[in-house]
């Protein structure tokens, strides 16, 4: 709950208590994106530290302030007004700091490194930004409050219920008139219903429903009467009531936010090594065991399909054992069987080669699969034997204790791994790959891989491509570097291709729009390789490959 709309009104109210009637002082930066907040007259802290910069955005109290060698000043207004009030937002975590009775404010966002700090002139009008503020939108000066909690009842809560019973869980809190509930409240409150956050109300027994209803007006109850606690684990966790999800675990309790938040971030960053690292090789894990069962079943798959030598064999003496009987350049001859004298075995020959040698091709043959089946099984069995060890190390990296366990693994993982060699780039990708004049383009294979390309694949800087007014493969320029701009050139040529890979490829000339990733969206509910784009530019090319034209991938 760090962060949360919960945790920014306890900071709100702590602030309200202590920072009125001080006084600011001159807000410096010296770190990228974090600026302080000098104050004085305040007996519990003397300084306002807001942070955007990954992995833990924040805005926090500290005791002292930091006295760096070198300093900008930012902000400038601010200095020497003197705090009339503290206010925080109804439903969104933003926080706002009056000055002077109304002459001005300060505005956080806490959106995480999406957050900015702002000046207000006194009608609630952006003076200055600590981030650049063409994007940023102000909430209205009455959309902020200074009460504990907003009422919510079982009444309020089956109206919204009943209007919202197609929607999942995450969904209806989404939408849900109360305050924001954060991630950790919402698993919560699942955890108490026995139920996933995934799951749908439409599908809720009566009992179900009831026992839901009842658990959130629990929760919500229970935060009014906050209790500072954060529980230990790799990454650990902030509560502001007794998280029945996470019984059995280490927690501590404190008197105060400011106390609980600098446990919080010293426990944050202390342990931030142990978690990247134990997800960094979960996921590594993981992608080799998926590689593995994928190679596994195709093994077991190609073991079944192999063909019986036994069949070849028995041809190969059948046909020696009647080789007077066999004219030359026959296409096949029936001969009696061996085992069944009377029935005849229809033996297909080679004309070009003599029976003999055609014996002799059927003896290879019979060899070559068994020395096949040999081989796979003993294939089989070496796949088998490394699921079960990469399994087993899946299992050590969940339940290691300390950064040196995790270490110890990561050097017998880097062994094991390439000698299986799960690597994931021999996985199927979902796009094509071409190289333009140094450039590297992307282009989806399908309307589900389209998703994958645009979405999972894709930077936010990256260059977006698709024919206008037709289906077709969404096509991505990458932009490593974050350039503002490219050649035409370059341009025309990836549109050209976006061209090529719609169904408008046979027309003289195609329509394509093209934008930043950033700027496409899936709507809800869209089928696959369905977008939605914004700020797109439109150019008019011939359908064409560029050129050079090297082989896909």
């Amino acid at each position: 709950m760090f962060n949360s709309w919960f945790h920014v009104r306890l900071l709100g109210q702590f602030l309200r208590e202590n920072l009125v009637s001080c006084a600011f002082g001159k807000p410096f930066t010296y770190i990228k994106r974090e600026v302080n907040f000098p104050v004085s007259g305040c007996r519990e802290f003397s300084n306002l530290h807001f942070s955007i910069q990954p992995p833990l955005p924040h805005l926090s109290v500290e005791i002292s302030s930091p006295n760096p060698r070198q300093r900008v000043a930012v902000l400038a207004e601010i200095e020497g007004k003197t705090v009339t009030d503290v206010r925080w937002h109804r439903r969104d975590r933003q926080m706002v700091i009056e000055w002077n009775r109304g002459e001005g404010f300060l505005l956080f966002q806490l959106f995480g490194i999406n957050g900015n700090a702002a000046i207000l002139d006194t009608d609630f009008q952006i003076v200055r930004a600590f981030k650049k503020a063409e994007n940023l939108q102000i909430p209205g000066r009455d959309e902020f409050t200074s009460d504990i909690l907003p009422i919510v009842n079982d009444s309020s809560l089956q109206r919204e219920l009943s209007d919202q019973t197609n929607q999942t869980i995450n969904d209806f809190f989404r939408a849900g008139s109360f305050p924001y509930l954060s991630k950790e409240l919402i698993v919560e409150i699942c955890y108490r219903c026995e139920i996933r956050p995934t799951d749908l109300l439409i599908n809720f027994s009566e009992r179900q429903t009831i026992h839901f209803l009842k658990e959130i007006l629990t929760v919500l109850d229970e935060l009014t009467h906050p209790k500072i606690q954060v529980y230990s684990e790799d990454r650990p966790t902030m509560a502001f009531m007794d998280f029945h999800s996470k019984s059995g675990r280490s927690v501590r309790f404190f008197e105060d936010l400011p106390s609980g938040d600098r446990f919080y971030i010293s426990e944050f960053f202390r342990n931030l090594l142990t978690f990247q690292l134990r997800q960094a090789l979960l996921q590594k894990l993981n992608g080799g065991l998926a590689t593995l069962q994928r190679k596994l079943h195709n093994q077991q798959t190609d073991l079944e399909k192999l063909p019986t030598s036994t069949l070849y064999r028995l041809w190969a003496d059948a046909i020696l054992s009647n080789l007077h009987r066999i004219p030359p350049r026959e296409k096949s001859v029936a001969i009696p069987s061996m085992d069944n004298p009377e029935n005849d075995l229809i033996i297909p020959l080679n004309p070009e080669i003599s029976p003999s040698e055609n014996a002799q091709k059927y003896y290879t043959k019979s060899k070559n699969i068994e020395r096949s089946r040999i081989n796979l099984q003993k294939s089989v069995a070496e796949t088998e034997a490394t699921i079960r060890r990469i399994t087993e190390r899946l299992e050590a990296v969940e339940k290691a204790q300390s950064l040196d366990d995790l270490r110890k693994i990561e050097k017998l993982l880097q062994s094991e791994l390439a000698s299986v060699e799960i690597r994931r780039e021999t996985e199927r990708q979902p796009f094509h790959r071409f190289a333009i004049d140094g450039y590297e383009l992307l282009v989806g294979k399908n309307a589900h891989d389209n998703d994958e390309l645009t979405f999972k694949i894709a930077r936010p800087e990256d260059i977006w491509f698709h024919a206008q007014g037709t289906t077709g493969s969404h096509i991505v320029l990458r932009n490593p570097k974050r350039a503002a701009s490219f050649p035409k050139t370059i341009l025309e040529q990836c549109a050209g291709l976006a061209a090529v890979y719609s169904k408008s490829k046979h027309s003289k000339l195609v329509p394509v729009i093209y934008t930043q990733k950033k700027y496409v969206w899936k709507p809800r509910g869209a089928e696959p390789g369905a977008v939605s784009v914004k700020f797109e530019k439109t150019l008019l090319v011939a359908p064409r490959l560029p050129k050079p034209n090297p082989a896909t991938k």
